[in-house]
């Protein structure tokens, strides 16, 4: 039995998954060298790398769907 006094044991898990799809001609990346590919002048404009650090430190999964079909498996 644990002493209720001792610090206790914290489990992060994920809370959820995002799935984000980059496969049809999206006009943001999660990948800021995408962003400058999109947009060289403003690459910022077009990018969610600020999004992707933000939701995996906030505990969630983030996909990057990059090609093909979105399909079952692929939600799965």
């Amino acid at each position: 039995m644990q002493d209720p006094a001792s610090p206790k044991e914290v489990v992060i898990s994920t809370v959820a998954r995002i799935l984000v799809d980059e496969s049809h001609r999206q006009a943001w990346c999660t990948k800021p060298e995408g962003a400058e590919l999109m947009n060289p002048v403003h690459s910022a404009e077009a990018s969610y790398a600020q999004l992707a650090v933000s939701t995996r430190e906030a505990g969630f999964e983030l996909i990057v769907h990059s090609e093909g079909l979105i399909t079952d498996e692929v939600l799965a």
